[in-house]
């Protein structure tokens, strides 16, 4: 069952949505300027880096432009569908906006440069990418393909969680059914380590624990509580292997249409949002820790028997093909790998 406060938080959200403004639409303003309603996707819930990042995005531009300027409509818990659905929306003309992670590879595969294994370690590397020619690089890919990119939120490292047994080495994953995100490479990676790789929608993940279709998944901590993973897992291990971004995301052709100003001040407070989100993944971690103590057995595992045994990926042009030699060989330079 869904953690009620949550629930009740997502709810007054939505609620909101429908007080304040017509669904997907902009309405004339006195002033003669129209006013911009923009309607915001995740598949996330309240109380995830995501959703709770963009409700402070939401209250910031809001204040700083005026709400009879600008709303932001927050539609959480993939209320206008899945990653999938509304990246292709966003092209087709059906929706406007998004907060998108991993499946944004299906749309822009040099992002799934951030898929790879281990390559993150510290805020200080995600730093030093944010702030190279990669970023430029893969904005540029999206803008091409029909989408605006304003900022990237870091939003913490993704754990194993599962029925079965404590992963401490590689070895003790091997058989266990294990959730992923439709992207090759984190399939790649658990089958790599012995694990039985399942991509699925994140809608379906609590029931597929519930009923046993899968023995376990991996993802930030905080959805160990937002969407009450904690209640249907036994086991947390602490594997750090992949480091989660944020993509926000407009169709090009809601972006092109904004007023210059507007434009500048979207980009300004969304890598404001940026910084602000390091100190609401610690926040949110711990919490989500300590909420999961109750229910879970929480290890560390053997970091470095994991670093060794992912490094295949890393040399196999399945990989690597998809992100780009050269952008590949840039990142590893920028981190000091090689």
């Amino acid at each position: 069952m869904k953690c009620l406060s949550y629930r009740i938080l997502t709810v007054l959200i939505i609620c909101a949505v429908f007080v304040f403004g017509a669904c997907g639409g902009r309405s004339a303003q006195s002033s003669g300027q129209q006013k911009i309603t923009i309607q915001m996707n995740s598949v996330q819930s309240v109380g995830t880096v995501p959703v709770d990042a963009m409700v402070r995005f939401k209250e910031l531009i809001e204040a700083k432009l005026g709400t009879d300027r600008i709303e932001i409509q927050i539609f959480a818990d993939a209320l206008l569908g899945n990653d999938v659905t509304v990246l292709e929306g966003m092209r087709l003309g059906t929706h406007e906006a998004t907060i998108v992670a991993t499946a944004i590879t299906t749309v822009e595969p040099i992002t799934s440069l951030f898929d790879m294994p281990f390559l993150i370690t510290t805020r200080e590397e995600f730093e030093l990418i944010m702030n190279s020619p990669i970023v430029d690089t893969i904005n540029r890919s999206l803008r091409e393909k029909g989408y605006t990119n304003v900022s990237i939120w870091p939003g913490g490292w993704r754990n194993i969680t599962n029925n079965i047994r404590p992963i401490v080495e590689p070895a003790d994953l091997r058989g266990i059914k294990i959730r992923v995100p439709n992207s090759p490479t984190r399939v790649a990676l658990f089958n790599l380590l012995g694990a039985n790789a399942t991509p699925l929608p994140f809608g379906e993940v609590f029931s597929g624990l519930q009923q046993g279709l899968i023995d376990g998944q991996e993802n930030p901590d905080s959805v160990l509580v937002s969407a009450s993973i904690m209640e249907v897992q036994r086991y947390l291990s602490v594997s750090n292997h992949v480091f989660q971004p944020y993509y926000i995301m407009f169709a090009n052709r809601v972006w092109d249409a904004y007023p210059e100003d507007v434009k500048a001040a979207i980009v300004e407070v969304a890598e404001q949002v940026a910084l602000e989100c390091w100190d609401l993944d610690e926040q949110i971690t711990n919490d989500a820790r300590r909420a999961a103590a109750a229910y879970m057995q929480i290890n560390d595992l053997n970091m470095e028997a994991f670093i060794r045994a992912a490094m295949p990926i890393y040399e196999d042009p399945a990989f690597v093909r998809p992100i780009g030699q050269d952008i590949m060989n840039q990142a590893l330079r920028i981190l000091g790998r090689i």
